[in-house]
């Protein structure tokens, strides 16, 4: 996906040159061939339910490139178009393990984000700062909790990443990657049997989850 005005949005390929024009409100990467785009609600063009099982891998990959929103906006038109589906029923667990009740401000996400790259820099404190901040301004933002937490994890302050992880838990109990990575503090301290357990809870949630493995 690529766009020239950061409005509309299209599809270049390797050299750059677009093949479909930018035309939509937003695009996601193909899969199997297809792609999923948002386009002007005058339109006639919208999904149908058997779009459904596409449509949740988007989602999926729009939260992991912390898409958060549009994710969550997607989970929302699976329910909507094919209440009664599987793609339904995995929307309805993926919203309740792994997304905010609620759209993040541009704020807030531009915070997160500004952690997230501060965290790969490895500027532990910058980055912890930027989640605080974040979390000041919407304190049910529970993601900014398991981030904290990542930072507490490689620093290897793993009593604070248990303490961080759990006040993300009181906002959202079955947040499955949180789980994950209380797990790995676990592990990490060399509680082998409490690790193998909280990692059983996470995939019971969130069976689909690649990151949720025993390695």
């Amino acid at each position: 996906p690529a766009t020239l005005d950061a409005r509309r949005w299209g599809y270049i390929d390797t050299s750059g040159v677009f093949k479909i024009e930018p035309v939509f409100q937003r695009a996601f990467t193909f899969n199997s061939g297809r792609a999923l785009v948002y386009i002007d609600t005058r339109k006639d063009l919208k999904p149908t339910a058997k779009d459904a099982d596409m449509m949740l891998q988007s989602a999926m990959r729009a939260r992991d490139h912390v898409q958060l929103n549009e994710s969550r906006a997607v989970c929302q038109s699976i329910i909507s178009l094919a209440p009664d589906s599987e793609a339904a029923i995995r929307a309805q667990r993926f919203l309740k393990t792994s997304l905010p009740d609620h759209d993040i401000s541009e704020e807030v996400h531009a915070l997160y984000m500004n952690g997230m790259m501060k965290a790969q820099m490895r500027d532990f404190a910058a980055a912890e700062k930027l989640y605080d901040k974040s979390l000041s301004q919407d304190p049910k933002f529970f993601l900014a909790h398991g981030a904290k937490a990542y930072l507490n994890l490689e620093q290897k302050k793993y009593e604070e990443a248990e303490k961080t992880l759990k006040e993300g838990f009181k906002i959202n109990p079955d947040y499955a990657r949180g789980l994950w990575r209380l797990s790995l503090v676990y592990k990490a301290q060399g509680k082998t049997d409490l690790a193998k357990e909280t990692l059983a809870k996470a995939k019971a949630l969130d069976p689909e989850d690649p990151f949720f493995t025993d390695d």
